[in-house]
């Protein structure tokens, strides 16, 4: 069911702006122009308005997570990745601060 204005595009485009983000914030180097909105505090606020008018929230994405996007993606490059996996055998490989 959907509510006046609200539609199906509407969950996918909140999907594409928290897919960018993952982006941005990984591979995508922090670069903005990898931000369908241009930059990071217009993706936040359309993130923002889209979640606020959707009447069923989305199981994959909370305000909480919007949150820690904007805290992620505003910070320094040293606090703004996910953690790592670490797998912690003698021969791998691990990123040392």
């Amino acid at each position: 069911m959907e509510s006046i204005g609200v539609t199906q595009d509407d969950y996918r485009l909140l999907s594409r702006l928290k897919a960018d983000c993952d982006y941005y914030l990984g591979a995508g180097g922090r670069a903005e122009k990898h931000l369908w909105a241009g930059s990071v505090e217009a993706q936040i606020t359309k993130m923002r308005e889209l979640y606020d008018a959707l009447p069923e929230k989305p199981e994959w994405l909370t305000e909480q997570d919007i949150d820690r996007y904007e805290s992620q993606m505003t910070d320094g490059p040293e606090l703004s990745h996910p953690p790592q996996k670490r797998t912690g055998s003698a021969g791998s490989e691990t990123d040392s601060p």
